[in-house]
């Protein structure tokens, strides 16, 4: 059990190191394929704004899709199709065929970030880096409680990193030290096994915890505030599905051995005894 959560922890912070790589367990995708659809309208003065702006060539694309959700405003003004959240990295693509296929679009990530523990997955910046000269977030109307809700969270994206590692390293820790154990078979063993199982289930929970709160988190936050331009976010359904698989067993992996420890404690004081 513990080198299965090994296993699925080092997944969660693992995934999205290059393009494709585990991309399905992102704890978070922002769809940006729609981003101006909504204010951009040929009369506007947000399309205005940004139509003075753009050099000729740039002008005339963008004022020829703007209203036209079947063409891609997006790519135009520089933004990809959708960015995906990794604990290290951010991946960026288009939808195939399309992000506004009902039946589910493909993800085509074409490109990844370099891996940081720092990373906190900053929409903001990264739109803003994206977008040709000319035009920034504050034309699109881009609405500052999505930067001021990441904002709060950066720490706590971090710390999250930090358990995963703790919990990895422990985790391993308990499946060598079961093998050391069934050689052994010795009570000390047994509870040494028992505690580092602990703290590999208490630091994988608590990680997944803090992934969970930060993923229905900056998903409700997109959702609410983004829509008014065109942005929506998901979930990670598969990345949550591993984080807690690997929680759960590890407190299999920790009931084990403390019931392990329990046992030979019973059956060395009926050997006293007896």
């Amino acid at each position: 059990m513990a080198v299965v959560a090994f296993a699925l922890a080092l997944i969660c912070i693992l995934a999205g190191r290059r393009p494709g790589y585990m991309e399905q367990y992102s704890l978070l995708t922002v769809n940006t394929s729609q981003i101006g659809q909504f204010n951009l309208s040929a009369s506007s003065p947000a399309a205005a704004t940004i139509l003075n702006r753009l050099p000729g060539n740039f002008s005339r694309t963008v004022q020829n899709l703007v209203g036209n959700v079947t063409n891609d405003v997006a790519k135009a003004i520089g933004v990809k199709d959708f960015y995906s959240a990794h604990i290290l990295t951010y991946c960026e693509g288009s939808f195939e065929p399309n992000g506004t296929t009902k039946a589910g679009a493909m993800k085509n990530v074409t490109k990844c970030s370099n891996e940081t523990t720092t990373n906190s997955f900053n929409v903001t910046n990264i739109l803003q880096m994206e977008l040709i000269n000319g035009v920034t977030l504050k034309d699109l109307n881009w609405p500052e409680d999505i930067e001021n809700g990441l904002r709060a969270l950066r720490t706590a994206w971090r710390a999250t990193f930090v358990l995963y590692v703790i919990g990895i390293v422990t985790a391993g820790l308990a499946f060598l030290g079961g093998i050391v154990t069934v050689c052994l078979a010795k009570r000390i063993s047994i509870l040494s096994d028992a505690f580092v199982a602990l703290i590999s289930f208490l630091s994988i929970g608590i990680a997944s915890a803090i992934a969970t709160f930060i993923i229905v988190k900056v998903t409700n936050l997109i959702n609410k505030y983004g829509s008014t331009i065109g942005i929506a976010a998901s979930r990670g359904g598969s990345y949550l599905a591993i984080t807690w698989t690997a929680t759960v067993l590890m407190l299999i992996a920790t009931c084990f051995w403390f019931g392990q420890c329990c046992f030979h404690r019973k059956q060395a004081n009926a050997s006293k005894w007896g």
